[in-house]
This record gives structure tokens, C-alpha cells and sequence, in this order.
């Protein structure tokens, strides 16, 4: 729809369906008094405001009163959760959050998690089941795109709502805010017949990408080793006598370098379902 057309439509709509539409705000700017029934875009400290008789006037942020700036909060709110991409996180940080996965895919090691939450009763044993709205891998907002307390932000993370199993937490018990920094196991715990997120409070040493297994290199030759992990393109193995040597993946042959991406992507995929 043309914009104009649009401008006429918001008028319209201000002027007649005074049942669902918001009372138009009063307000004075530079002597002369408008009736403003919607914010039409931000530009830093500029504000455009929408009158009721479709009129777009530019105002300095700072002239607006206090209504208007509530309006003008909750339109860059609007605006900014647009731009949220994966589960709430917002596209800049939703990169450091696909590398957060990749490394932790290839590493083997778990992702870390920031527990708040209330304890539910009915917990099994050897840990407690947590209702959470902000379990986390910080980022600086929530999934609705809310800025979270400065306190609340770690580092480069992601945030989950529901219900989360945490072991080896016998502190608490009944119905308590509980905070804690946890790992996440990876796994699945099945409690009234629904899949709950496994966390853990104890590190997780991080786990084997293959167990022992032979390779072999472009050139023909084979070597036993489990493949412990991938880093700037070259993998850690170990051999059955515990000793540690990187090679560069490269150098390995095409079949066995799939293999090695196909169980990182498997890994990766994993790491996404804890989100």
C-alpha cells in the first residue's frame, strides 16, 4: 500500500473507530498544538509523530512528554524485536550464539546455563525440578526482547523458559528462587510424560567427537586414534597409549573428513534442541 494511502487509513481509523483505537495525545511544539495518535519512526534523539490528521512532524526526543515517550519505548521495543532471529536473540548477538554452539559442537563440551527459577515440589530424587524464565547462556536480552538486569548478563548466551531438570542440588527444598551456574548435560530427562532439559551443577569433561577408531590420510597410510576434538581446522586425537597429537583434517581422506562434519553437524543439532 502506497504511503500515503497508508497515512490516510491511520487517520481514519483515529478519527472514527474511537472504540479500539488509542485517545489521540495532546501535544505543543513550537506554538502550535497537534493531536498525535501514533509514533511514525525513531532516528536517535529524533522522533516522527503521527497526527490525527495524518500530518508527519518531526520532534527532538527531548520535548516530548511523558506519555509520548512511553509510546516512543514501546515503538523501538516493537522495532527491535523484528530483529530477533533465533528464539528470541537478537540478530547480532544470534552470531555469537551460532559460534557458542559450533565451538562448543566441535569441543565436545557442554553449554553453560544461568539458573533462576522456582523449585517445584514434586522433584525427583538426586536433583530438583525448576520452573525458569530466564535460564541462561547471556545474552542482553530476554527472548521477547526485554533488556535484562546488568547482573543477569554473561558473557554470550542464549535464555530458555520451562521446566528444567538440575542435579546434585540437595539445598533447596519447597518453593524457592534458586540461582545457579549450571552445564547442560545433552540429555533428556522424562518426567510426566514430557522431555525436560538435563543440567548439571559439575563440570562435564568434555566427550570424544569418535572413540578409537583407524584413519587414514590421503596417501594411504592409517593410524589408531579416538578424535577428541576440532580446532582452526585440525583435529586433537589420542592414541591407546594416552599421548595427544593434532593433524590437519585436510589431510585426511574426503570420506572420512564427511564423517567428522556429519558427526559435528549431529552434535551442533543437538546443542540447537537445548535452546
Amino acid at each position: 500500500m502506497p504511503k500515503y494511502l497508508m497515512t490516510i487509513v491511520v487517520a481514519l481509523l483515529a478519527t472514527f473507530d474511537t472504540s479500539h483505537s488509542a485517545k489521540p495525545e495532546r501535544f505543543s511544539y513550537k506554538g502550535i498544538t497537534y493531536q498525535v495518535v501514533e509514533i511514525a519512526d525513531v532516528q536517535g534523539a529524533e522522533v516522527t509523530l503521527l497526527t490525527d490528521t495524518g500530518k508527519e512532524v518531526n520532534v527532538p526526543a527531548r520535548f516530548l512528554s511523558f506519555k509520548l515517550r512511553d509510546m516512543v519505548e514501546k515503538f523501538v521495543k516493537e522495532k527491535q524485536s523484528k530483529a530477533f532471529t533465533i528464539d528470541g536473540i537478537n540478530s547480532e548477538n544470534a552470531k555469537k550464539l551460532q559460534a557458542t554452539l559450533l565451538q562448543a559442537a566441535q569441543e565436545g563440551t557442554g553449554i553453560k546455563r544461568w539458573i533462576a527459577g522456582t523449585v517445584a515440589n514434586d522433584s525427583p530424587g538426586e536433583g530438583i525440578l525448576i520452573f525458569s524464565s530466564s535460564t541462561a547462556l547471556p545474552l542482553k536480552h530476554d527472548r521477547k526482547g526485554n533488556p535484562l538486569p546488568q547482573q543477569r548478563v554473561k558473557n554470550a548466551a542464549v535464555f530458555m523458559d520451562g521446566v528444567v531438570f538440575l542435579e546434585g542440588s540437595p539445598r533447596h527444598a519447597g518453593n524457592t528462587l534458586v540461582e545457579y551456574f549450571a552445564w547442560d548435560s545433552g540429555k533428556r530427562i522424562e518426567i510426566n510424560s514430557e522431555l525436560i532439559p538435563h543440567l548439571t551443577l559439575k563440570p562435564q569433561p568434555p566427550r570424544a567427537l569418535f572413540e578409537e577408531r583407524q584413519w587414514t590420510n590421503t596417501q594411504g597410510k592409517t593410524l589408531t586414534a579416538a578424535l577428541l576434538s576440532i580446532h582452526k581446522d585440525s583435529g586433537r586425537f589420542r592414541r591407546n597409549d594416552g599421548s595427544r597429537f593434532t593433524y590437519p583434517l585436510e589431510k585426511l581422506q574426503a570420506e572420512e573428513q564427511k564423517l567428522i562434519e556429519k558427526a559435528i553437524e549431529e552434535r551442533l543439532q543437538k546443542l540447537k534442541s537445548t535452546l
